[in-house]
Formats: C-alpha cells, structure tokens, sequence
C-alpha cells in the first residue's frame, strides 16, 4: 500500500515540512492510479480538487491540442481548486502515472488543522496565476495598437513646486483598512488579523498623472489602492500605450513584481483628474507575514489575482476575435498561449 506521508515528504513543494506535519494532513488526500491516456478532468468539469503528480506524466490540452506537461513532484489544477468556476483545459495521462488527489471541499478542513501544509499549496496557486497572467499579458502588449501615448515620469513645474512650498502641504493617508475592507477576500476578516496586515503597509502619496511605478522598472513590492483612482497602461507598437484596466480602492497592483521578481510589466499611473493614495508592502515584509493575517493576505491576494486573469483573457480575446467573441473564442485562444 502506497505511503502517502513518505510520498508527500519526497515532493519539493513540501520540502521543510516535518513528517508528522504531513502525516497528520495525509488523510485528507486520496491516492489515484491512471493508466496511459486515461482522463484526469475533462475541459468544461467542475474545479472541485488538484493533485500532485507521484510518478509518470500528465498532458494538458484544449480541442486535442497539448499545451503542455504535468512532470513528476508538480501540480495541477490548484488555481482552480480555490478560485472555484470551470475547467478550462482538458488533463489526461500521457503514460501510466500515479497521484494523490485533495477534493477543494477539504481546503477549510486542511487550512483549520493542517495550516503549513495549506500554506504551501496556497502559495502554489499564487505562483501560478502570476505566472499565467504575465503569459496573457505579454500576449495583449503584441496585439494592442494602443490609444495615447505610452507615460514616463513627469517634473513637477515651477508653479507646483512654489504651491507645495507655500503651503508646505502633507495630506494626511485615509486608513489604510477603509481599503482591505474593500477587498472582497477582507471584508468579513477579524479586525486584529486586519490590524496586523494595515501595520505592514506603507502609504504613498501620488499627485494626478504621477506613476506609482513604470513598465520595466525593478520592483518587488505590492501596492493597494486606497483613494483616488489608478490607470494600469501596457506599452505597444508605436511607443503608445494600451490602458488594460483602472483600478479602483480595494485593487491590487504589482504582485508579479512581488510573487515571480520580475520587471513591472506595465506601468500604474495615478489618473489625470485626480491625486490618489497607495500602500505599499515589499517582498520581505510580506514574506515575514506569517499565521492567520498572512495567510488572510495570501487568499486575498489570490482572489484580486483571479480577477486580473479573467480580465486579460477576455482582453486577449477582444483582441483576437473582435468586439463580440463567442464562447469557443476562448478555447481557441488559450489553445494558442504556448
């Protein structure tokens, strides 16, 4: 009989962890046998479980076209498991392959008794879907012709420098929890879990048309929008810029930068009509977020990250098939992200 404990233990993704910290989860997970071919999940099932591939190989494809492979020690399907909705590609074996397989019904139950084992594959699925919206996004920056030019940093003028001078102005932040409460992963969050994460924030102050950050720059940091109202714009062909979306108190912005340490990947621009307020948590501050308020954030962080990608694949899909695509459009379109 197969030992899930030892199994789990030899994964990467739980490498850390103690043996009675996955023993104790281990019966949360079920172990499955597929045989060469054999189906996993179907295109259009129900995102109820993910697994983690023990031994042999998975292939994932749309209309009979593979996309890609599910190794040995990786997993699939955990974005979905907590973001809930439809499968949107088909998984089969591509030879004899073993698993073991956690249903999303199991997640509470595994984050109430189980937390560092939940914490992982949270952490997974946040890798994930930043690593799919970037693919997405780099996608959209080919296509869009853009509808204004592409922004840069301004210098504040004369008359705006002799302003702040005279009247020596310093606006004060609104709370920074007025904003995570606006999060719908917040909202109904205990008030010193949200404590903890409002005193890991550092508030910015961004006058109209000011970025908060610039495509390309080096960054590793996260920033919720508090007041005010933020453009995220994507350079493309012609020097111009493709507005992808405004963002609004509650958003998020920059976690690609802050989960995969890449380059910002469009730039966020306070608006032209209006000053706006911004906090701020980097890479080190949100790693040493631990216990309940970090795992609060991860979640939350995960839902704003799942909005972000059902933007941008329908984004993409405008882009590729017209004002109006049809269902199949979809299919179509993450059949060509490879």
């Amino acid at each position: 009989m197969l030992d899930i404990t030892q199994k789990l233990a030899e994964q990467t993704l739980f490498s850390g962890l103690t043996q009675e910290q996955l023993q104790a989860a281990a019966a949360l997970w079920e172990v499955r046998q597929l045989a060469a071919e054999a189906p996993l999940w179907w295109h259009g099932d129900l995102a109820d479980e993910l697994a983690v591939v023990l031994s042999g190989s998975l292939q994932i494809h749309i209309n009979n076209r593979e996309l890609g492979r599910v190794e040995h020690g990786e997993v699939v399907g955990e974005a979905a498991a907590w973001t809930g909705g439809l499968r949107t590609a088909s998984v089969c074996a591509a030879e004899p392959a073993t698993l073991v397989v956690l249903a999303t019904d199991r997640l509470p139950d595994l984050r109430a008794r189980h937390p560092a084992v939940y914490d992982r594959l949270l952490h997974h699925a946040l890798l994930g879907l930043a690593r799919r919206i970037h693919q997405v996004d780099r996608q959209i920056a080919k296509l869009a012709y853009g509808v204004g030019s592409a922004p840069g940093r301004k210098t504040p003028g004369t008359l705006s420098r002799l302003w702040q001078r005279l009247t020596n102005s310093s606006p004060s932040p609104p709370p920074a929890r007025q904003a995570l409460r606006a999060m719908p992963a917040l909202k109904a969050t205990h008030a010193d879990t949200l404590a903890t994460i409002e005193s890991a924030l550092t508030p910015h102050h961004l006058p109209a048309g000011t970025p908060v950050f610039l495509e390309g720059d080096r960054g590793d940091s996260v920033f919720v929008v508090a007041d005010g109202c933020i453009d995220v714009i994507r350079h493309v062909r012609g020097g111009r810029g493709e507005r992808l979306a405004s963002l609004f108190p509650g958003a998020l912005l920059g976690t690609g930068s802050l989960l995969l340490g890449e380059r910002r990947n469009a730039s966020c621009v306070a608006a032209e009509t209006t000053a706006c307020w911004v906090f701020e948590m980097n890479q080190a501050t949100f790693a040493a977020l631990s216990g309940e308020p970090g795992r609060v954030w991860r979640e939350s962080i995960l839902e704003a990250l799942r909005f972000q990608l059902s933007r941008a694949d329908e984004q993409l899909t405008r882009l590729k098939s017209g004002s109006n695509p049809g269902s199949t459009d979809y299919e179509r379109i993450r059949a060509g992200l490879v």
